[in-house]
């Protein structure tokens, strides 16, 4: 193996007895990055400029998202059945869709899994890279199937999700099969999302008055296979942008934090 690197990340995983994973004990204060926060750095990047990674994760300023986000949350907190919340904002023509989708859960569906992917294999000491699968269950065949749901225009969004460009099921794959599992089918279920605002007392579009951000109603199965030589691309790309948070981390603690 080769020498590893020692990076300081500003997340560091901790360990709940009785709560977490017992396998997971040893990654108790190990450097962590999980996909959100792997996320949220390319999208910073994209935008050219750190300011909301660094104010998030640095300085530990909350940031309860946008519209868009907030919604996609509100949706995923519907749809998980082991521990569902009902935010007031979705109406009923909303819970339809979904409704239905909670018909189809398969029986031993497990949501909101945690994953934790060891990356020193990946040249990185004592850093670990942490996920949660939205949906997840075991089949006849022993096999694994993972999905992910995604709030989105589905005409503009299904080709990006069916893509190399799109990693989360791939990584959340690699993890699991790092586990022991074998991986079936991992996809994306996409819930078509309509409208640009929240505005609760806005109705769905009756073709007469602006619509706030719904649901249009549509499911589409974007399905995305898993290949393990792709996964392992993905987390070289993780840890990677690892290597880049821990220098703008340093520089960070020796402005800020060491006066």
């Amino acid at each position: 193996m080769k020498k590893l690197k020692k990076i300081d990340l500003p997340r560091k995983y901790e360990y709940k007895e009785g709560i977490t994973n017992p396998d997971y004990k040893k990654f108790n204060g190990w450097n962590k990055i999980s996909y959100s926060q792997f996320s949220s750095f390319l999208d910073d990047e994209e935008e050219g400029y750190r300011g909301g990674y660094i104010a998030g994760y640095f300085l530990k300023i909350r940031d309860d998202g946008n519209v868009f986000s907030y919604f996609g949350s509100a949706c995923g907190d519907y749809l998980n059945t082991e521990d569902q919340r009902v935010d007031e904002y979705l109406d009923s023509e909303d819970r339809k869709p979904m409704d239905e989708l909670i018909t189809k859960h398969p029986e031993g569906a497990v949501f909101e899994f945690e994953i934790l992917i060891d990356l020193e294999p990946f040249g990185l000491e004592k850093t670990c890279l942490q996920g949660f699968t939205d949906r997840q269950h075991l089949t006849e065949e022993d096999t694994i199937d993972i999905t992910d749901y995604k709030t989105l225009n589905i005409e503009k969004k299904k080709a990006f999700y069916a893509s190399d460009k799109y990693k989360q099921t791939q990584v959340y794959g690699y993890g699991l099969e790092e586990m022991g599992y074998k991986i079936g089918k991992t996809y994306v279920t996409g819930l078509g999302r309509k409208g640009n605002k929240l505005d609760k007392e806005a109705l769905h579009f009756n073709g007469k008055t602006n619509m706030g951000l719904r649901l249009s109603g549509e499911v589409e199965i974007i399905d995305n296979p898993y290949d393990r030589k792709k996964a392992k691309k993905a987390i070289e790309k993780i840890a990677d942008t690892c290597l880049q948070i821990d220098k703008y981390y340093k520089v960070y603690k020796k402005l800020f934090v060491s006066w």
